[in-house]
């Protein structure tokens, strides 16, 4: 219970402390270093919609929740900028420490399942310090393997983006089954979407609902033109 209740301090969500983040730089490059490779041989991916990424220093980057490796893959598509990805507290309640402490070394956090806004503060401070940060969230929530068929997004990222006055970046995971080998994987980067929320309560709820089904269809969309185009041919 200690363990548990600790990670709902914002002081804990993404560790502050300059040893901790010489650490984290050296891990989460020499970790992409080594992606970049294996992820070609094994999966001969591609990478499509990066010139998406220019002019663009701070984002929420958002990507459907299809396989294990979803944050490994989202983090190889975006080069060289620094990307920290969301994921549910108990994931990092319930591991061990020694796997704890690499999710967190690669950008990794936590959402405290009772004050999910309690990411707020930490993120904005981190925005502030950092020139070029992408803040990457999974927003069907829980991962369903190999699924192709978007589910209801949660409107969190979108919110968040709008408080940062950051664009929403979609990222999309396509999968094609091939008869030899793994399964070819294809991210395609969206264009940039830039959110124009009302202030009134009932108004920004309608908007963010609004805004993350428009992501959703057009992530949709994507996925289902390649599968149709792979099933032509």
């Amino acid at each position: 219970m200690e363990r548990s209740s600790r990670t709902l301090e914002s002081s804990f969500i993404i560790p502050t402390s300059r040893w901790f983040k010489v650490c984290s730089w050296i891990c989460y490059y020499g970790v992409l270093g080594l992606l970049n490779i294996t992820f070609r041989v094994l999966f001969s991916m591609r990478v499509k919609g990066k010139e998406h990424l220019r002019g663009i220093n701070h984002a929420v980057t958002i990507s459907n929740h299809c396989l294990y490796l979803d944050p490994a893959f989202a983090a190889y598509s975006v080069g060289v900028r620094r990307l920290f990805f969301s994921g549910l507290e108990q994931t990092f309640v319930e591991s061990r420490k020694p796997f704890e402490l690499l999710i967190r070394l690669l950008g990794g956090f936590p959402i405290p399942r009772r004050s999910p806004w309690s990411i707020l503060e930490p993120i904005q401070q981190l925005v502030k310090q950092r020139k070029r940060t992408l803040i990457h969230f999974f927003p069907e929530g829980k991962m369903t393997y190999r699924n192709q068929k978007l589910k209801t997004f949660k409107v969190g990222g979108f919110l968040l983006s709008d408080m940062l006055h950051v664009p929403v970046i979609p990222m999309v995971t396509i999968i094609t089954p091939r008869s030899w080998w793994c399964n070819r994987l294809t991210i395609e980067i969206l264009p940039p979407i830039y959110l124009d929320i009302p202030e009134g309560q009932a108004e920004k709820k309608a908007a963010l609902k609004a805004a993350a089904e428009s992501a959703r269809q057009q992530m949709q969309q994507v996925i289902d033109s390649y599968h149709a185009a792979s099933s032509s041919t």
